[in-house]
């Protein structure tokens, strides 16, 4: 660590403003840029970028950075990204579950409704191509994850994050259908 590192870590811990101005200015960009092409979420990469802010303020008395602070903004955000991704097959097993259990209820009729699935087909045709394509694969085809990301040329991750961003989609389009969109996306 560098002696502006050094001065850099020690005004944060005095939270002093101008350090923070400092370090927003210098690398939120590049940090959002980072966790972007990470995780293919760009409200995923907004969010984990201000959570650490925030954190770097709030925590600033207790900040132990022995790294260059750059080094450590980066590894940081990688590691939150992961989590995020953890988190994501957390939640598979979750939606899994559910999945089996209004498969086996008589809950599944109401879906079956034509104008639910003419609805859900204008979402779909919305789509960003790229998503729109791991949600058909997954939902239509029966592809698993993996199946999606060699047929498409994508990381696994990048294909649970892109049906993700689909189920948001439907989700925000048809609140209604909050518990029964897990049908869908067949996790």
């Amino acid at each position: 660590m560098d002696e502006n590192d050094i001065l850099l870590v020690k005004q944060l811990k005095n939270r002093e403003e101008k350090a923070y101005v400092f370090l927003f200015e210098q690398y939120y960009n590049r940090l959002y840029r980072f966790a972007a092409n990470y995780l293919c979420d760009p409200e995923a990469a907004h969010d984990i970028v201000q959570d650490l802010f925030t954190d770097l303020f709030e925590k600033s008395e207790v900040l132990n950075i022995t790294t260059s602070v750059k080094a450590y903004l980066f590894m940081a955000v990688r590691n939150r990204c992961l989590s995020f991704l953890r988190n994501l097959k957390i939640k598979d097993s979750y939606k899994q579950n559910v999945l089996e259990a209004h498969l086996y209820s008589d809950t599944v009729d109401a879906i079956e409704d034509g104008s639910v699935l003419d609805e859900l087909q204008v979402i779909v045709d919305k789509m960003p191509p790229g998503m729109k394509e791991v949600f058909r694969l997954r939902v239509t085809e029966d592809y698993k994850f993996k199946e999606i990301a060699e047929k498409l040329g994508i990381s696994e991750n990048s294909a649970k994050v892109q049906m993700n961003g689909a189920i948001r989609m439907i989700r925000e389009k048809l609140p209604y259908l909050k518990d029964r969109l897990l049908l869908f996306a067949l996790f």
